[in-house]
């Protein structure tokens, strides 16, 4: 695919420019605290905190150890779109389709042997889609997608590729539950938020909460409660968002955001 820019000079207005992407997936989910996934301008971001879940997942994304397909990457897609104006929690899903024509992804790959074949079939592979445009030879990606495989890859030996399927974070918030009954009084939107996601395991590190506007004088919340329908609700009563960024961080936005810098 190709786009042809309009915002430059004249030279450059003349000039084609490929769209570049690359993927990493974690296959093995082997995980390291002292991983740090590059980005941009810097090779240091990370954090110090993890968090367990069903499937053995921790949604500490850039601990993992990633191999690079960007190699066998033949498209990628991912979409997010949020309910205006109602609100409430919006989650991403990305796709990939990979080259198999090394049958890199097959039982027999490397004789039957390879470690690549132990996980590949497996869901809950933590993935990674960065993407943007070559300049004078140069690939410029940003992150455009964090998350995790929602089904075993699909394999296609007819046209020899492999296509991969998830969501991000918010889907392992979605389906988490309240493991010990809370009560809280007096409290703001964003503070209820804050309690629910640290008892959910998350450090402060991995969110960015707005204040919210308004004060909920009593809630309690139950064993078996999910923590998406609470989070739900409390968003959607403040008319705000509540979604995981490009970078994974978990966002609460409140209905008065669009009214400041900079999206104003």
């Amino acid at each position: 695919m190709q786009i042809v820019t309009s915002a430059f000079s004249a030279e450059e207005r003349d000039e084609v420019r490929q769209i570049s992407s690359n993927l990493q997936v974690a296959w093995k989910k082997d995980y390291k605290p002292t991983t740090k996934i590059f980005t941009i301008g810097s090779s240091a971001i990370g954090y110090s905190d993890t968090i367990n879940s069903s499937g053995n997942v921790t949604s500490d994304w850039n601990k993992y150890l990633y191999e690079e397909e960007s190699s066998n990457l033949v498209s990628a897609e991912w979409e997010r779109e949020l309910n205006e104006p109602i609100g409430g929690i919006a989650k991403a899903q990305a796709g990939a389709k990979l080259n198999n024509t090394s049958g890199r992804y097959l039982p027999d790959y490397n004789g039957g042997t390879s470690a690549l074949f132990t996980s590949v079939y497996l869901p809950r592979r933590p993935f990674i889609i960065n993407a943007g445009f070559n300049y004078n030879g140069v690939d410029n990606n940003i992150p455009q997608f964090i998350g995790i495989t929602t089904k075993a890859p699909v394999i296609n030996e007819r046209d020899r590729t492999v296509q991969l399927q998830g969501t991000d974070f918010i889907n392992y918030l979605q389906n988490s539950y309240v493991d010990n009954a809370a009560i809280f009084t007096g409290l703001r939107s964003d503070q209820v938020i804050e309690n629910l996601l640290i008892n959910s395991g998350f450090s402060t590190s991995q969110y960015d909460l707005d204040y919210g506007i308004n004060v909920i004088p009593f809630a309690e919340f139950n064993v078996g409660d999910r923590f998406g329908d609470i989070i739900s609700q409390i968003v959607q009563a403040e008319n705000g968002y509540f979604w995981q960024t490009e970078e994974g961080i978990l966002k609460f936005q409140n209905r008065q955001a669009w009214t400041n810098s900079p999206y104003n």
